[in-house]
């Protein structure tokens, strides 16, 4: 397998659809989207894995933010090794009910995708998803905001469910003494114990 860090990355991207009665106003999405994944000029089937519904750009409107997962087998690791020994790129991307906000791409696995309210008091719902390295449960819960046309992300928080199994919806949640602070639920990797902190809106320790 490829070589990861534990470091994830995230990235959005605006990614071409064939059809676009895909991408519908429609309250649910569809169980399928072709994308061109890989740039390669040839569309990819992608298949839901699951969505949440949320006003995720303030037009007083609800959208579904839906996960979409492609897979696709490279090649062998060693030509001697059985067909089940590939290496794979995995392609997730959140796609959104309103097509004008941009879709969402995570380098590594993502999961749990949670519509965390309105955090910074923008008047948008903002967005929460896990985002792991492939085989380890250690990832990140990161929290998205859309502002002016982009995503920015409000916080980023370490977790691992099999030491922290809070929901996901109480990972982040806002102060109730300071309405620009948040708290979190995070662990501290030195012996696990489970932390709750105060954080900046722009993620910064207080």
């Amino acid at each position: 397998m490829k070589q990861l860090t534990l470091k994830l990355l995230l990235f959005v991207s605006v990614v071409c659809a064939r059809g676009e009665q895909l991408y519908s106003m429609e309250n649910e999405p569809p169980q399928y989207i072709e994308l061109d994944c890989d740039n390669d000029g040839v569309a990819d089937r992608a298949d839901i894995q699951e969505y949440v519904m949320g006003d995720f750009n303030g037009d007083g409107k609800q959208e579904y933010a839906a996960l979409y997962y492609h897979q696709k087998t490279v090649r062998p690791i060693k030509e001697d090794l059985p067909w089940d020994y590939f290496d794979y790129e995995h392609y997730h991307y959140i796609v959104f009910g309103d097509s004008s906000i941009l879709q969402i791409g995570t380098v590594y696995s993502c999961s749990h995708l949670v519509n965390e309210g309105d955090l910074n008091n923008d008047g948008c719902d903002d967005l929460g998803f896990y985002n792991w390295v492939g085989n380890t449960w250690w990832g990140n819960y990161s929290v998205l905001s859309y502002v002016n046309d982009k995503w920015s992300e409000l916080v980023c928080i370490r977790h691992n469910e099999s030491w922290n199994p809070a929901p996901y919806q109480e990972l982040v949640c806002k102060d109730p003494n300071n309405e620009h602070h948040l708290v979190v639920k995070e662990i501290r990797a030195e012996d696990g114990k489970i932390l709750d902190k105060v954080v900046a809106i722009d993620g910064m320790d207080v």
